[in-house]
């Protein structure tokens, strides 16, 4: 048997994030983007780092419809409004050091 081979991270993003750049360059608001002018633009960007980007490209969109987080119509897809947000970083509230009770210095009698 052949040994497993290890799997070599991609060096693009994943294809939601290609798709949601894609659509905010390339979309109207209200239309979106074509399946076509999404895959031309994430080619002009990554080139040939994307193998299968047809197939990659219709599977990312079909799942990111069934989530919603893209809208479809007719034949484009357009971000939606939970896709839209972006998940605000809470700030880390400021710990205060506790004060610590000075030491009290034992008085010296003076004779």
């Amino acid at each position: 048997t052949m040994p497993a081979k290890a799997k070599v991270a991609p060096k693009h993003p994943p294809y939601f994030d290609m798709v949601k750049e894609a659509i905010t360059a390339t979309g109207k608001p209200v239309k979106g983007a074509s399946r076509a002018s999404i895959g031309k633009y994430m080619e002009a960007k990554y080139g040939k780092v994307l193998t299968g980007l047809s197939t990659h490209l219709r599977m990312a969109l079909k799942k990111a419809v069934a989530k919603g987080l893209l809208v479809q119509t007719k034949d484009s897809y357009r971000l939606a409004k939970a896709a839209k947000k972006v998940p605000k970083v809470k700030k880390a509230k400021k710990v205060k050091k506790a004060k610590k009770p000075k030491a009290k210095k034992p008085k010296v009698k003076k004779a």
